[in-house]
């Protein structure tokens, strides 16, 4: 199939064109709308091989991490008690840290002494305290709710009041995948009529000593600016695998003579990290790492502005790719040959692969799942298309080329299918004409009427056609109730006399037998008439349509020897010229005679052979040859 204006495949390429439009902004639409649920899964997968491509980086050097660990557990007891608790962030205090995040929920008052304590060594340091909301059972995870799309809590699991009163709250839910992946940390919870800040934002806040800064699409932790996604999500930038982000033990801190002097400047998240408590979730490093290594990544990724990107901008550069993509692949899929129309597609849809890694490379997230779901589909479908197109188009040529063969002898139909230009230029040959003709026609045709007439001349020319075939020979044309013979269309030479000479019993055999087997046609003869010598073989016709054809005296001489085989009662006038050739006179033929032929000057000598039946009644009226 070509590509050309107004081709089966012009045609088909801009049904596919709007129909890939259609495609990749209907996916751009649910998109944008937060209805592709199923590609999270893909896109979480492909996130996840680019974080590992590019391998760890190093976390901001101020964060550390004080784990509540295996250690600290058969030290204290799981969860460990409010005075050993009270006792780990006053040590912590003591040393200046920036801020102390303590990632556990202390929502249900415990023994008032060891409460006191832990509220005092909160309210002595910068400190903040975890709280959890409570989502719709509905929502597959903290979802768009509101009209700005932050996730909108039934209520929050707040922290005991004791608490709540001596240090900041944040709110430490986590956005999860289809996988269970951590991707998105919320910044900002509505509850109650109001919104509430994240832990990892209320934490970066009160290191940096300054509230939070928002912009309709990015967020200002002290002089950090972090790019948002919807509902004012952090997009998490993971630095490693578990240990990435400087680790303490707990129980090392309690068992220390003083104050740790490392932690001195520094934001420290509290956390468990034990393999009793089960908080761990598959991240791109890591198939277990620990909710307190999640927060403290967003934390890192507030206070250095080093979260993933993925704002409105990034958003409609996915939707452009989803729109473009699948029609860019369409119009590749045009150029060349199929294997190489997808060749060029796949190349584009790997070079937007490489753009999407590199632009991550930079903090950027572009979609590739999106842009796959709009592209691949469409090359799958266009390329069946096309293939089953090419396969129709295919089965036209044949039928048609099958079709236009018949209308063509064997011979030249296998000559033009080696050489389409053959004839172009007309050939000179020697080749032997054989003129053949069934007396008696015009009064079979009066008997039989039209309808049976036309089926006694398919019989006709089906035994013609056998014979020729058999022979060697090329059935130039049929000429009513006779018909036109060549032999010398490929090679010519004497040795086409031969194969004339031969022919004649040939079809007078085939020929018989068709007579005998109408029974109006009893009596009928065949008759011959053959000559050898020069022709011309060429084409003739216009641009859009020719025929081969066969001229010179030779082909005059063969017509008139038909005639002078009736005028003498014989089946086959043959020329002298045809016996010198084949070398020889087979039996059956009479001796050579002069005889005039109408229209030429010249005489020429003859040999007749007899006739094999009588000549029907209305013989002498001839046929389309007859004199």
């Amino acid at each position: 199939m070509t590509a050309g204006a107004g081709t089966p495949l012009s045609r088909l390429t801009l049904l596919f064109c709007v129909a890939a439009l259609a495609w990749g902004a209907g996916l751009a639409f649910l998109y944008r709308g937060g209805a592709l649920a199923p590609l999270d899964g893909v896109e979480g997968a492909s996130l996840d091989l680019r974080f590992r491509m590019r391998g760890s980086v190093a976390p901001p050097g101020d964060l550390v991490i004080v784990a509540i660990d295996d250690a600290t557990v058969a030290a204290t007891g799981y969860p460990p008690p409010r005075a050993a608790l009270a006792e780990l962030v006053r040590t912590i205090g003591a040393s200046k840290p920036k801020a102390v995040a303590v990632d556990l929920l202390l929502l249900e008052p415990g023994e008032q002494a060891a409460d006191d304590a832990l509220a005092a060594a909160l309210a002595a340091t910068p400190s903040v305290v975890a709280a959890a909301a409570v989502f719709p059972p509905e929502a597959a995870a903290p979802a768009a709710a509101t009209t700005d799309g932050v996730p909108a809590a039934t209520h929050l699991k707040w922290p005991a009041p004791i608490f709540a009163d001596a240090a900041r709250v944040g709110v430490a839910n986590l956005a999860t995948d289809p996988s269970g992946s951590p991707r998105h940390m919320p910044l900002l919870v509505s509850a109650d009529g109001g919104l509430v800040p994240g832990f990892a934002l209320a934490a970066a806040a009160t290191a940096a000593e300054a509230p939070p800064r928002f912009g309709p699409e990015d967020v200002t932790v002290g002089e950090a600016r972090q790019p948002l996604d919807i509902g004012r999500h952090l997009a998490l930038s993971y630095y490693g695998p578990a240990g990435t982000i400087p680790t303490r033990s707990a129980e090392a801190i309690l068992a220390a003579a003083g104050p740790p002097a490392d932690l001195a400047g520094r934001i420290v998240v509290i956390g468990t990290t034990a393999l009793a408590s089960g908080d761990t979730f598959p991240t791109p490093f890591d198939g277990n790492l620990t909710g307190v290594e999640v927060l403290a990544t967003g934390i890192g990724n507030l206070l250095a502005g080093d979260g993933l990107v993925r704002d409105t901008a990034v958003r409609r550069l996915d939707v452009s790719a989803a729109v473009l993509l699948p029609l860019l692949v369409v119009v590749l899929m045009t150029i060349g040959s199929p294997a190489a129309g997808l060749a060029l597609a796949a190349a584009a849809v790997a070079a937007w692969l490489v753009v999407a890694y590199l632009a991550f490379l930079d903090g950027y997230w572009l979609a590739v799942a999106l842009p796959l779901a709009a592209a691949l589909p469409t090359a799958v479908a266009f390329g069946t298309a096309r293939h089953l197109a090419g396969e129709a188009a295919a089965g036209r040529v044949i039928r048609s080329r099958d079709a236009l063969a018949r209308l063509q002898a064997p011979l030249v139909a296998e000559r033009l299918s080696r050489d389409p230009d053959f004839l172009a230029v007309p050939l000179e040959r020697q080749a032997a004409i054989l003129f053949l003709d069934l007396s008696g026609f015009t009064g079979l045709s009066e008997r039989l009427g039209p309808h049976h007439t036309r089926d006694f001349l398919d019989g006709f020319h089906a035994a013609v056609a056998a014979a020729t075939d058999a022979a060697g020979g090329l059935l130039v044309a049929f000429l009513g109730d006779g018909a036109m013979i060549l032999f010398g269309f490929d090679e010519g030479g004497p040795v086409e006399a031969e194969r004339a000479l031969a022919a004649i019993g040939r079809y007078a055999d085939g020929l018989g037998a068709l007579i005998d087997s109408h029974p109006p046609a009893a009596g009928m003869t065949v008759r011959f008439g053959v000559h050898y010598g020069p022709v011309i073989l060429s084409r003739l016709g216009g641009a859009t349509q020719q025929s081969i054809t066969v001229a010179g005296d030779t082909v005059n001489v063969a017509s008139r020897l038909v005639e002078l085989a009736k005028q003498h009662r014989a089946a086959a006038a043959v020329s002298s010229a045809v016996f010198a050739a084949a070398g020889g006179v087979p039996d059956g033929f009479g001796p050579a005679q002069p005889v005039a032929v109408r229209g030429r000057r010249s005489g020429l000598v003859v040999r007749f052979r007899a006739v094999a039946r009588p000549d029907p009644p209305g013989a002498g009226d001839g046929g389309a040859t007859g004199a």
